[in-house]
């Protein structure tokens, strides 16, 4: 019996086989390993404090972009008054 595959049909046609076994297997692993370790849950989390974080930070901005807009409207109007008492 000759067990030299070589570069035979069959040769290839079982290294192919064997190759996607592997990956496969290894495939599984790595799939079982990531869906039960605690990194999924912990992205979740951060993920869920950062919403939370833009959330007020976007509030803070709109805030400050008010009372900005209402000292524009201040100095505005005290310019008004200094052109008219300059006058």
């Amino acid at each position: 019996m000759d067990f030299s595959f070589g570069f035979t049909f069959f040769g290839v046609f079982l290294w192919i086989v064997f190759t996607v076994i592997t990956l496969l297997v290894w495939y599984l692993l790595i799939k079982a390993a990531v869906g039960n370790s605690k990194i999924t849950t912990e992205v979740y989390a951060l993920r869920n404090d950062l919403n939370e974080l833009e959330r007020r930070q976007t509030e803070r901005f709109a805030v400050l972009d008010t009372h900005m807009q209402e000292q524009n409207k201040l100095l505005r109007e005290q310019n008004e008054l200094l052109r008219r008492g300059g006058s």
